[in-house]
């Protein structure tokens, strides 16, 4: 049997489907490299993502596999040898599954190679991700050689692919049972920003995708096909947690990921601990930011990132926004369109109609405080007003904008009005 397998391995679907995975999971991480670079969590949410196309293609190579013995007749000469039925399809689907396996491994040895000398942080159970993400692939193949040896017609492998990418599209959509998400391999990048998932999730999916894959082949190769009763049980348990809407399954924020680290000179520039690497690169150019606020009564006095864990005292700060903006090796991409230090003064009221009404007034003091020009989507009449704002004497402008913080922290309406007078 290790024979057959070894030619298998060279002369079968093994070595397409190592290439088609090698090629197509290499291009989809790179396509999302600026959602991932440096980080552990989110390069690996990266790979699961790429089984967006990546399981819909082993399910197409399995299809053609596991029709090829019947489109080339091979049924009887099969038969008359003594190997047991189960033999031919576990080798079919071994070799199969080695290769979308040995395609993905390089794929992610290569990624991983580009994070490690820059991750700051390499905890929160990010390797058991890859590991689902293996077995999902082997319950693809396993179900596309059943399908095939049900369906052998070449139509049957675009059929099935297509349908696959569709079933993870519908299970990732809003509108889909929110627990049929976790049923499909894919999750999104930019869930794993600060965040981890709990090992029972893990657990469960390899249950669910095991099982899947084992009933496929039991179903295909056993004489007595009522065995595929046992791992489709062991299916659904794994599956059961996800669709009865049991509490614990999604996305939690990971404590020591988004710890912040700051910098030990003044102003304090501070980042999650998982984005720490591009706080050398980041410090500059959120100084600057702060240095806009100098002489601004009840500015911001510091720079933080996004964060979950409970910031280090009461004072206003400058929100850093690096996702999406790092480059494949690590470092801040330079070409991004929109500055990434941003503020945004408070408004405190509890009637949600105060923030429509002075929505202007605080979009102009953000395009401020970042020193952009006004905005597309701005009326004439705001234009206007900002340009009035920006013509003062950059005393005055401070002093407006200390005014805006007091009058929007208190939720003075007069005062609000006043300020909006004044650039009229």
């Amino acid at each position: 049997m290790s024979g057959v397998l070894r030619t298998e391995l060279r002369r079968g679907t093994a070595p397409v489907a190592a290439v088609a995975t090698l090629v197509l999971g290499a291009l989809l991480l790179h396509a999302e490299a600026s959602q991932w670079g440096g980080r552990w969590m989110a390069f690996a949410t990266a790979v699961r993502f790429s089984t967006l196309v990546l399981a819909p293609v082993a399910v197409a190579l399995g299809v053609w596999q596991g029709g090829r013995e019947r489109r080339r007749r091979l049924g009887e000469l099969l038969a008359s040898t003594p190997r047991p039925r189960w033999q031919p399809l576990v080798v079919a689907w071994a070799s199969l599954t080695l290769g979308c396996w040995l395609g993905l491994l390089v794929v992610v040895a290569a990624g991983a190679v580009l994070v490690a000398p820059v991750a700051t942080y390499a905890g929160g159970g990010w390797w058991w991700l890859l590991a689902v993400a293996l077995v999902a692939l082997a319950a693809a193949t396993a179900g596309g050689l059943a399908l095939g040896r049900v369906a052998p017609f070449w139509v049957a492998a675009p059929v099935a692919m297509i349908g696959l990418y569709a079933l993870q599209v519908y299970a990732h959509d809003t509108f889909g049972p929110r627990g049929l998400r976790w049923l499909v391999p894919i999750l999104a990048v930019y869930d794993a920003w600060g965040h981890h998932l709990s090992g029972w999730i893990h657990l469960r999916q390899a249950i669910w995708f095991g099982g899947v894959a084992a009933a496929a082949l039991v179903l295909t190769a056993a004489r007595r096909r009522w065995l595929a009763i046992l791992p489709a049980a062991v299916a659904v348990v794994g599956a059961a947690p996800f669709l009865s809407g049991a509490p614990g399954h999604g996305w939690q924020p990971d404590p020591v990921a988004t710890e912040l680290v700051c910098t030990e000179d003044e102003p304090q520039v501070c980042l999650p601990r998982d984005e720490a690497f591009l706080l050398d690169q980041v410090t500059p150019a959120a100084r600057e930011a702060l240095r806009r606020f100098e002489g601004v009564p009840g500015g911001p006095t510091r720079a933080l990132g996004s964060t979950f864990a409970p910031l280090p005292g009461a004072e206003p700060y400058l929100d850093i926004r690096i996702a999406g903006r790092v480059t494949i090796t690590g470092e801040l991409s330079p070409d991004a369109q929109w500055p990434f230090v941003h503020w945004w003064p408070d408004l405190v009221c509890d009637s949600p109609d105060a923030y429509d009404r002075y929505l202007w007034l605080l979009d102009a003091a953000a395009h401020w405080a970042s020193e952009e020009p006004a905005a597309e989507w701005w009326v004439p009449e705001m234009r206007d007003e900002y340009a009035a704002l920006l013509a003062m004497p950059l005393a005055e402008q401070k002093a407006w904008i200390g005014e805006l913080i007091a009058a929007a922290g208190d939720c003075d309406r007069a005062a609000l009005d006043q300020l909006a007078e004044r650039l009229r």
